[in-house]
């Protein structure tokens, strides 16, 4: 298989992780727990470690930053509540020795989270055009390559599209860079209401977006085609008219000699051309071919 791309962005990460059911669930059981141990006799510490271990760990799936606040509750709790305690004063080392290490245990599960959310951050940047939330040219033929193996081992059809806004320079000259930049994330958005849930979207670059269909053959292209291109007709209305696409497409047939996936991309790129040169907001579509070398 090939290297893991993280998944595009959606609307709902980028306002932030949600608090999950189960998770708040387990941080009041694991404070509940946390307290209970401060309070109770000192072997109720080690009854604390099994019990907030494996929740802390659970936690840490959801949301570590619930799973640092039970450590570090469970710290806090048995050195400032257990002080009340009958035996408080004999058991003081032990309780400053399991705060000390409960709280560790919480700031490290803490900044784990710090850097895992940068990691994943930046690995999501380096695959995904900033503009439009879409994938860019690397996740593409990341996820290209996967899905042409997919196609090879289940004979299975492929189709890969390339769709460019017709005349964008103009409206970018009448209108300026932010009426074009707002055009193209509208347009991204339109693309995304009007494919499948498992198909796949990249801004290659520009105005020129890519499209990868799987289990699409020529008939299913069309179609797709057809709608794509009529929802940017009817609903992208700028100043100057509509703004309308010339789309190209390139089908992988089953069967066929397996076709790289720049090689793919290039020759759906060819088809959009013709498209353009045929009078513009219109698709072309062919076979894929072996390239000669």
């Amino acid at each position: 298989m090939t290297q893991d791309v993280p998944d595009a962005p959606r609307d709902s990460d980028r306002a932030g992780p949600r608090i999950q059911p189960r998770s708040l669930c387990l941080f009041l059981l694991g404070g509940g727990v946390g307290l209970v141990a401060a309070w109770s006799h000192p072997a109720w510490d080690l009854v604390a470690v099994l019990l907030l271990t494996p929740i802390a760990l659970i936690l840490a799936a959801d949301n570590l930053g619930l799973a640092a606040g039970v450590l570090v509750l469970w710290g806090l709790s048995t050195l400032g509540v257990g002080a009340s305690r009958p035996d408080a004063e004999s058991t003081r080392p032990q309780r400053l020795h399991v705060a000390v290490e409960a709280t560790l245990m919480g700031l490290a599960a803490g900044l784990f989270r710090r850097w895992r959310d940068a990691t994943d951050a930046a690995r999501r940047a380096a695959v995904t055009d900033p503009l439009t939330g879409l994938w860019n040219r690397t996740g593409l033929l990341h996820r290209l390559d996967e899905e042409l193996a997919r196609a090879a081992r289940e004979q299975k059809p492929l189709a890969v599209g390339v769709l460019d806004l017709d005349r964008f320079k103009t409206l970018n000259d009448r209108r300026g860079h932010a009426a074009g930049d707002r055009a193209l994330v509208d347009v991204a958005a339109l693309l995304r209401q009007s494919v499948r849930k498992y198909d796949f979207l990249a801004r290659l670059g520009g105005d020129e977006f890519a499209l990868l269909l799987p289990g699409v053959d020529s008939t299913g292209a069309h179609a797709i085609a057809a709608r794509l291109l009529a929802a940017i007709r009817d609903a992208s209305r700028t100043a100057d008219g509509h703004i309308t696409a010339s789309l190209g497409i390139a089908i992988v047939e089953p069967g066929a000699p397996l076709v790289e996936a720049t090689e793919l991309i290039r020759q759906a790129d060819q088809w959009m051309y013709r498209a353009k040169q045929s009078g513009r907001d219109r698709c072309e579509l062919g076979s894929a071919t072996i390239a000669p070398h």
